[in-house]
């Protein structure tokens, strides 16, 4: 059969329609599909609630803010707990779309996008939390052990912390030896041994741990490091839609002071 040149150009075009259709149909289902978020197993209230990979009824602030914060923009989110180095794995290797509460590291930075002001500073009007690491220690092995807010001095082992935090890098910067564990109960656990020297954590994390038992685990009053915490999103995630996970961050401001009054009579 012979094919004149005008309906050469009338099957082309509407060939060009059909792809154009089926590539904006994809567009919108990977749009509409829900978001992957993933966050620790820590449980560090009043942030997170709960240890372990199940989801509990009432999350924590963190996640409640983040699932409203989604869910204005019509968009469905699905929540996985992994712990918090496989979180960050999975987001680099692109197997989930963001986690929240993720201090900056410049090697985060290669593989998940934070929020960012016209200049391409950290958006810190953006962020999603502030927390403070503080230094634990012993007070049956820590005599020699000063904290002034600067220095650190007295430390003969190692100072522990949890694999994967970020203030592992501050403290090689400080020149400590470091150790890094599992999870905050192995941390205190060899803090109690004299295993180790001092503990660098959050007291939301330390603090239900200790109130479960006697102990002689202190904390110096000034904090080793104060720090922003972002949602970050995957490099794959945000060039995929880039609007979308500008909105999201704009919108944490408005439902943080949105949501604050509940929050605090519900989780404190």
């Amino acid at each position: 059969m012979r094919i004149t040149q005008q309906g050469l150009k009338i099957t082309l075009t509407i060939l060009c329609l059909l792809f154009a259709s089926f590539g904006l149909n994809k567009s919108l289902h990977a749009h509409n599909s829900p978001i992957l978020v993933c966050y620790s197993t820590d449980h560090f209230p009043p942030f997170i609630i709960g240890q372990g990979e199940q989801i509990p009824e009432n999350p924590g602030i963190q996640i409640e803010l983040l699932q409203e914060v989604i869910e204005a923009e019509k968009t469905n989110i699905t929540l996985i707990r992994r712990p918090w180095k496989r979180c960050l794995k999975m987001l680099e290797m692109g197997e989930v779309d963001m986690i929240p509460g993720a201090s900056f590291l410049e090697s985060r930075s290669k593989y998940a996008k934070y929020p960012r002001d016209k200049t391409g500073a950290l958006d810190n009007e953006r962020k999603f939390i502030k927390s403070e690491y503080l230094i634990f220690y012993n007070i049956r092995n820590a005599s020699d052990l000063k904290w002034d807010g600067e220095t650190l001095s007295g430390v003969k082992m190692h100072v522990g912390a949890e694999l994967g935090f970020s203030v592992i890098t501050h403290l090689i910067e400080d020149g400590f030896n470091t150790l890094e564990v599992e999870n905050t109960a192995k941390g205190l656990k060899l803090l109690d041994m004299g295993r180790i020297d001092a503990f660098v954590s959050f007291p939301n994390l330390v603090n239900p741990i200790l109130e479960k038992r006697d102990h002689t685990i202190r904390h110096f009053s000034k904090p080793y490091l104060s720090k922003n915490y972002y949602l970050i999103i995957s490099n794959n995630f945000y060039s995929t839609h880039p609007e979308l996970s500008e909105r999201i961050w704009n919108r944490i401001p408005a439902v943080k002071r949105e949501m604050a009054d509940y929050l605090n009579k519900k989780y404190f």
